[in-house]
């Protein structure tokens, strides 16, 4: 790999992030829908523990391969159901002010991981051209 585990591992990120937007939004849109549970998706303390895992460069990627490590590319994140808060006599949990404070702060977040992995392509694109 061109980047070792980062451009994988920040593709992943991408592909949480997105996710997240979605279960934000459809919180957002059933904000008003009775009995409804606010839903997030948690994957930041998975990713952390399988990135900082012993072992990790080692990917069983052939059934010839020694084990070592798990793959850190493809957390899928954990969907987490609130269900202790109910706002309102219709116990609908959903906080519209929380949901928009999260969908401000995963959409930096996206744009920031966004920018990384440019930055790493505008990187070996310079590269590239100075070799030639």
């Amino acid at each position: 790999m061109i980047f070792g585990k980062t451009i994988g591992l920040l593709e992943n990120l991408l592909d949480l992030r997105s996710k997240r937007h979605n279960l934000i939004l459809s919180n957002i849109a059933n904000q008003d829908t009775p009995r409804y549970k606010a839903r997030d998706l948690s994957f930041t303390d998975e990713l952390k523990a399988r990135i900082n895992a012993p072992g990790e460069g080692l990917m069983v990627t052939s059934p010839g391969h020694i084990g070592g490590g798990r793959d850190v590319f493809n957390e899928k994140g954990k969907v987490i159901t609130e269900t202790t808060k109910a706002i309102g006599i219709d116990q609908n949990s959903v906080n519209v002010d929380q949901e928009m404070a999260s969908l401000a702060e995963n959409s930096i977040m996206y744009n920031a991981t966004a920018q990384i992995i440019g930055s790493k392509f505008k990187a070996l694109k310079n590269a590239v051209r100075e070799g030639r």
